[in-house]
């Protein structure tokens, strides 16, 4: 199966090969194949029209678009083992009120594969609603950090102030120049550099010993 969604804005293949075809340029809920809602009857699914169509009939459009329609059933035979597959996710999710922050739905490759689903519709469900919990999960964490991190930083910073975590200020003195014309500009890079962290051996302060 392939699901894809406007809000994660991803692309996950339940199948076990990955091609091309497979990603395609649906990251919407009204994409030609996409699964709309399931009731205790049926489910209803988006057609080639953009209009809601029973499975039937949406798989007999991607057979004419294919021009398979008429013929071998294998091609169909697939393609409704993974409509019927995705419509028991779906109506697992529905009976425990759970809501896929993706679209889900089919493609013209599935009538080409059979796939190899290693988990029943229930167990997907399960995994992807504990994902889903854990991510929230994550995104709360990241926030109290972020909101915990800002609170000890200052609205200013006074340059000149002992106040630090090094307890030096990096204010100096002006200084002659003479017959350097930078030297001033490389005085100032070290004095900033060295207050925040040790310099290696070749620091900035050794281009005040020669006139460059």
């Amino acid at each position: 199966m392939v699901m894809w969604g406007s809000s994660w804005m991803k692309v996950i293949a339940l199948t076990t090969v990955l091609s091309p075809s497979t990603i395609q340029a649906l990251d919407n809920p009204s994409a030609f194949g996409t699964i709309q809602r399931c009731n205790d009857a049926r489910c209803l699914w988006v057609g080639r029209d953009g209009i809601a169509v029973s499975s039937d009939d949406m798989v007999t459009q991607f057979l004419q678009n294919e021009r398979m329609d008429v013929g071998s059933i294998e091609f169909r035979r697939r393609m409704e083992g993974h409509v019927d597959y995705l419509e028991q996710v779906h109506t697992h999710a529905t009976e425990r009120d759970w809501v896929f922050p993706y679209a889900m739905g089919v493609n013209t490759r599935h009538l080409y594969h059979d796939g190899d689903r290693k988990m029943s519709p229930f167990d997907f469900v399960q995994q992807e609603h504990q994902a889903a919990q854990r991510q929230q999960q994550r995104r709360l964490t990241d926030q109290r950090r972020l909101v915990s991190s800002t609170l000890g930083y200052r609205e200013t910073l006074d340059w000149c102030s002992s106040d630090n975590s090094h307890n030096q200020s990096i204010c100096t003195v002006i200084k002659s120049q003479n017959q350097c014309g930078s030297c001033w500009a490389f005085a100032a890079a070290d004095s900033i550099e060295t207050a925040v962290v040790s310099m290696p051996e070749q620091s900035p302060s050794r281009y005040r010993r020669n006139n460059f």
